[in-house]
């Protein structure tokens, strides 16, 4: 935020998204627990029902954190706060992430969305990994592209 400047809305909305990504991830998460531990006490309607709940999860998780990729990258490629090829690859990841969501629209688990969002989640492990990389060597901490100038 403070590298972007006022008003900071990409920075917010990149940390809204990362709020969001821990949401599903948790919901997600819940129902696949629920899931393994109790499989052998639970009718086929509710499992069904728990399968649809992890599904719907992961599928929002992705989109959530293409949400975040896209908008930390729109911060990183205008201010130059980290390296810029980061922006570059966190916005491809992420819009892989975000079209992933329209893998609801179909009942298959296994079609071209569910790919795309597995290839999301591998850019932001990467993505992830090189913004922290690239911090850990900064030796200054960022400045607004406005008071850079002056």
């Amino acid at each position: 935020g403070r590298a972007e400047g006022e008003p900071q809305l990409w920075s917010r909305v990149a940390f809204v998204g990362g709020v969001i990504t821990l949401v599903f991830g948790a919901i997600a998460g819940i129902a696949d627990g629920a899931l393994a531990f109790g499989a052998e006490n639970i009718d086929d309607g509710s499992m069904q029902a728990l399968m649809y709940v992890s599904l719907y999860g992961f599928t929002n998780l992705a989109f959530a954190a293409g949400l975040f990729m896209l908008a930390a990258s729109l911060v990183i490629w205008q201010t130059g706060a980290l390296w810029r090829w980061t922006g570059v690859l966190g916005a491809i990841a992420g819009l892989l992430a975000v079209i992933s969501l329209l893998g609801i629209l179909d009942e298959s688990s296994d079609d071209i969305f569910d790919i795309l969002g597995f290839f999301g989640f591998i850019g932001l492990a990467l993505w992830l990994l090189t913004i922290s990389i690239c911090m850990l060597l900064m030796q200054e901490e960022p400045v607004a592209a406005a008071r850079r100038q002056t």
